[in-house]
């Protein structure tokens, strides 16, 4: 049975893509209605129950969530910071090296302390790597605020205008450390993190984990009560609060262009919106099959098609029946790092 829906904006996919989405155009006067394949809300954002144990499906830990951080401003926008309770981790990680261990703080002297006692010769280097990030950051900030007054900078003034953050974000991270650290260990200390962007040193960009980094050890590193499902119920809740509609069991067929300001969605469960847009959070290649034929640039449709799929891992689910930190277990999260090259390990990874 068909039924039909008449909205402003409807978004395809209930993930923190999506719900983020939703919730910002709501602030923004727009009705939405949400369209989601699965049963709940949260995409890789969720969490699971097995035999009475909860199990994390994607979030380590959120940064930015102190007082005036990135994500402390989005989830009082999004009206879902008073219905979740954020746990500071401080420390944040053990990470297990062939030649030492270190428990990383959050604050950063606290940090820089454990890093200079643990590499006391790359003291000085690992100090104008932290003032570089800082730097880093301020640039960004410059640059947020700059586009946020609607204000763009050409191509050719990047380099002038945020000088950190263009030399930043066209530079790999390993070149980038090479300007200060010397040891292979040091540097693969400062890159445990690496795992979190699915990408090592040498192609991931400076820029992107810099400012991982440096978030972390700025605005500290948090884990919601409840998982990270408990957020996406937030922001789904909040979304329904404000007058949106979610549609779960809903996997989306078709995305049909039919004018300015005017597109049709439809679903296998005979769900039909009429919208004046649409926001898709599913991948590109699966939002481009549900386009009709011609309907994006045939170029840009052949690199999405063409690209490699993502860096996959193996997750085992273990409930134990025991509690661990009664046996001295304090660690949020544990690395076990097989050693100090860290591009090895990944085309390891690659390799199978």
């Amino acid at each position: 049975m068909t039924r039909t829906l008449t909205t402003d904006v409807v978004v395809v996919g209930a993930g923190l893509g999506g719900l983020s989405a939703a919730g910002h155009l709501q602030q923004d006067g727009y009705e939405v209605v949400v369209l989601e394949h699965q049963t709940k809300p949260g995409g890789y954002a969720h969490n699971f129950k097995e035999r009475g144990y909860r199990f994390e499906v994607a979030l380590h830990a959120l940064d930015g969530m102190e007082p005036g951080g990135w994500a402390h401003k989005m989830f009082e926008t999004l009206g879902v910071y008073d219905k979740v309770h954020m746990n500071s981790l401080d420390p944040f990680y053990t990470a297990a090296f062939p030649d030492f261990e270190i428990t990383v703080r959050t604050e950063i002297p606290d940090y820089l302390t454990d890093v200079w006692t643990l590499f006391p010769d790359e003291k000085d280097g690992v100090s104008e790597l932290f003032a570089s990030l800082r730097r880093l950051g301020h640039d960004m900030a410059r640059y947020a605020a700059d586009s946020k007054r609607g204000e763009q900078v050409p191509a050719h003034e990047m380099l002038t205008r945020y000088p950190d953050m263009a030399v930043a974000f066209s530079t790999p991270w390993s070149v980038y450390l090479d300007q200060f650290i010397e040891t292979d260990e040091a540097k693969a200390m400062l890159s445990t993190l690496w795992g979190y962007l699915g990408l090592p040193p040498s192609r991931v960009s400076a820029g992107q984990f810099g400012l991982t980094l440096l978030s972390y050890h700025t605005s500290g590193a948090w884990y919601p009560t409840g998982g990270s499902g408990a957020v996406t119920r937030a922001m789904a809740e909040t979304i329904e609060e404000r007058g949106g509609s979610i549609h779960y069991r809903n996997t989306v067929n078709s995305i049909v262009p039919e004018g300015p300001d005017k597109i049709t969605v439809t679903t296998d469960r005979g769900l039909v919106v009429h919208a004046r847009a649409a926001v898709s959070n599913a991948s590109p290649r699966a939002t481009i099959d549900c386009l009709p034929e011609g309907a994006v640039d045939e170029e840009w449709e052949r690199a999405v098609r063409e690209e490699d799929a993502a860096l996959a891992s193996l997750v085992v689910y273990l409930g134990l029946d025991r509690d661990v930190t009664a046996d001295g277990w304090t660690h949020h999260e544990f690395f076990d790092m097989v050693g100090y090259d860290l591009d090895a390990e990944y085309e390891a990874i690659l390799a199978g």
